[in-house]
């Protein structure tokens, strides 16, 4: 008995001086978790929500200090108060998304784009197709969701402040028996300029033209550089999407590796490794990370300098990941169980073209311009198309800015830039488009009506860099 003891007593006084693997404790405020709007519809294949834009204040530094700001309010919650990133909407690949849209600004008209979902044309927010919703008035937007994936929606009215104000939120596809990973996270990117007493600046200066608006504050899911707590040994998946007006990310994460294996238009026909991931306005990626740091060190997310041909951005701090110890019962996934074929589109030398071109005067006399084909939106001549074509679209970026292209409506297969091959094909809605680079892609007009397309960096588009594309039937 009295050697049982004495053998309990070892062991505790051991357990007490062996160092034990703990989690660090964050020195930012907390990654903020997006909450799921509430569906209010008891059908399995209706997602129902509601969703009001108002002013509010909002938190972004996670100290008590307040920002005016709009947002969207999941009004489906009594309780529910707004918030920058607005609710996170989750539906299946098949679902009808139903979402009653109720503005509650107090001056601005708005809609709400539904930034790469296949729909509709008078679903698309586009107001001169659907109109603007007016303060105080609603508007419900129907449609079938068609694609896995996370895509997100935003202002199509005075994008460049509306967005800045924080009008944007997540929506998420899922596809039906998706793998199960330790944790999966949906990591909204955006940047603010607030001024001296906390307020957002919207005046713009030279830079904010040239590269699109840049903020001084780095936020995730709307907190500034937030810490969150990852597993030892785990593996995640983050669901990736860049909303902030002109900023880009160059994601990287020392020590580990971004397995990509799916982008704007789901899951990609095979997984790429890669140190570093450029997310430009309006994309979004979906990357496995397997956490191999060890149990109590704390890393951080980064973004690499980014050279934008106007100016290199410096590197700065994203994301504080502090590591804890290692699920109970890890997960067991492979890349290719999240990658799916792709079927390129069939272009060739046969295949009808449309050159493009992108251009940029800063020194106009009547102030900068973004040009597609000399032309400035809405005064440019659209392009016309009938439903069922298949086009290469031949894009120049005359300029000596990048620009993010987007196409509304449907996805494209970017084919090659410069001459250069992509390495696989697969579904963009959003591509980016370096200074004086020619991108050739390949699309097939799949849905009737009008639809826009421009540089998704909301000061060009708004500056001229946008036009019609109409669909017609045959």
């Amino acid at each position: 008995m009295r050697r049982a003891l004495q053998a309990a007593l070892f062991a505790t006084l051991a357990a007490c001086e062996a160092p034990a693997a703990t989690t660090p404790v964050p020195s930012r405020p907390l990654l903020p978790v997006l909450e799921v709007a509430r569906d209010l519809d008891p059908d399995p294949a209706v997602v129902e929500v509601h969703l009001e834009a108002v002013e509010v204040e909002v938190d972004y530094r996670g100290d008590g200090s307040t920002t005016t700001a709009a947002a969207y309010r999941d009004a489906g919650r009594p309780t529910a108060v707004a918030t920058v990133p607005g609710p996170r909407i989750v539906a299946e690949v098949g679902d009808t998304l139903v979402v009653r849209f109720t503005n509650r600004l107090t001056e601005r008209t708005t809609t709400i784009h539904w930034h790469g979902l296949r729909l509709p044309a008078d679903m698309d927010g586009n107001p001169a197709v659907s109109g603007a919703v007016y303060p105080d008035e609603s508007f419900t937007y129907t449609f079938t969701v068609r694609d896995a994936g996370l895509f997100w929606y935003h202002p199509h009215v005075d994008p460049d402040e509306q967005m800045e104000l924080g009008l944007y939120g997540p929506l998420l596809v899922r596809a039906p028996d998706e793998p199960a990973v330790d944790a999966e996270r949906v990591l909204v990117l955006d940047d603010v300029d607030l001024d001296e007493e906390g307020e957002l600046r919207l005046d713009m200066d030279a830079d904010d033209i040239a590269l699109g608006r840049h903020g001084d504050t780095i936020l995730v899911n709307g907190r500034e550089r937030p810490s969150v707590e990852v597993a030892a040994g785990s593996t995640e998946r983050w669901r990736i999407v860049n909303a902030a007006n002109g900023r880009y990310f160059a994601l990287a994460l020392a020590g580990h590796e971004f397995v990509v294996v799916g982008g704007d238009g789901g899951p990609h026909p095979g997984a790429v490794a890669t140190d570093e991931l450029l997310v430009a306005p309006g994309e979004r990626y979906d990357v496995l990370v397997n956490i191999t740091a060890e149990p109590g060190s704390r890393t951080w997310l980064r973004s690499a300098a980014v050279d934008r041909g106007h100016a290199e951005v410096p590197a700065f701090d994203v994301m504080e990941l502090t590591v804890g110890p290692p699920p109970s019962s890890p997960a067991h996934v492979e890349p290719t169980d999240f990658t799916a074929p792709v079927d390129p589109l069939p272009a060739d030398a046969s295949t009808p073209t449309r050159d493009l071109r992108l251009g940029e005067d800063l020194e106009h006399p009547t102030g900068p311009r973004f040009m597609i084909n000399d032309e400035l939106w809405p005064f440019n001549t659209p392009i016309v198309a009938t439903r069922g074509d298949l086009e290469v679209w031949s894009i120049v970026n005359e300029g000596d800015g990048d620009h993010p292209f987007h196409l509304h409506g449907v996805f494209f297969q970017p084919l090659d830039r410069d001459g250069v091959a992509e390495p696989q094909p697969v579904w963009k809605d959003t591509v980016r488009i370096g200074p004086h680079e020619k991108l050739r892609l390949a699309v097939r007009h799949e849905t009737p009506g009008t639809w826009m397309f421009h540089c998704q960096i909301p000061e060009h588009a708004e500056g001229g860099m946008m036009g019609d594309l109409i669909v017609a039937e045959p």
